[in-house]
């Protein structure tokens, strides 16, 4: 009953957000546009099989896996050890979404990524396919999925670390590390997340982005996105729903808040164009 509840509330949001977003019909800034013809245009036509090959397998994989330590209980089961098959159908990303984040990360020309929560490693296997990519570090808190996804995941250009994000940060800071992009997709509380923007804002290179994931996935997911925007007048934000970024370009003269369909429709609602 939660689990219905819950995507009632989701599909809710997501109309409310659908009225407000604007198409490639309502953009009129060069900057958004040319972000919406190389990413929400482009992105669904990406494919690569080789993930994909790796996500079959994950969902039919039987192997149990320890959970619950760092935050990520909430997200995929109250018991303690679950399958591997049972994260991979509940808490990993769809296919789409991970395609869009590759290309919003393609746009922003990020060479230095880290992923806060790497779960099964499908959306790094993704930004490991980055095209300007140097380095990515994707931090996982929990040991067994860390174990897991140690050998199954592997790219000559990422390193994953089994670490808890506030000890992370703590010797990230104190090596003076920079990164281009960080996507934030571990504990889904508004405390949780609230740290982790702010922590990620001190190892944010000058014109770094900060991508937040499923920022309508609860109540305090939704808060926390809400004060972002609402406290940090520095950063220009963009709203696709599934993910929230957070970025600074000089070329944008004031901070703006944008609200932009991830779909590539052009008619508002379906039924009006301007």
């Amino acid at each position: 009953m939660r689990r219905i509840l819950s995507r009632i509330h989701i599909i809710c949001d997501f109309i409310k957000f659908f009225i407000s977003a604007k198409t490639i019909d309502q953009i009129d800034s060069p900057f958004y546009f040319e972000f919406h013809q190389r990413v929400i245009k482009s992105y669904q036509s990406y494919n690569d099989k080789s993930i994909s090959l790796y996500r079959e397998a994950l969902k039919s994989d039987q192997t149990i896996v320890k959970v619950g330590n760092v935050g990520a209980k909430s997200q995929i089961t109250k018991k303690n050890k679950v399958s591997v098959s049972h994260i991979s159908q509940n808490a990993v990303s769809k296919d789409f979404k991970c395609k869009l984040l590759l290309f919003i990360v393609n746009f922003f020309k990020s060479q230095t990524i880290l992923e806060l929560g790497t779960s099964l490693g499908v959306s790094t296997l993704y930004l490991a396919k980055a095209d300007n990519l140097k380095k990515i570090i994707s931090v996982e808190g929990e040991m067994d999925i860390y174990r897991y996804i140690q050998n199954k995941v592997a790219d000559g250009k990422l390193t994953l670390l089994n670490s808890t994000f506030t000890d992370f940060f703590v010797k990230a800071i104190n090596d003076s590390e920079l990164y281009d992009c960080i996507v934030i997709d571990g504990d889904h509380t508004y405390n949780a997340t609230i740290d982790n923007f702010n922590q990620s804002r001190k190892i944010l290179s000058e014109n770094g982005i900060i991508i937040l994931d499923d920022i309508y996935w609860s109540k305090g997911m939704k808060n926390a996105w809400k004060y972002i925007q609402n406290e940090h007048h520095e950063f220009h934000t963009i709203n696709l729903f599934f993910y929230g970024i957070v970025f600074k370009n000089a070329r944008l003269k004031k901070p703006q808040r944008i609200n932009i369909t991830p779909f590539p429709i052009r008619w508002k609602l379906g039924l009006f164009r301007r």
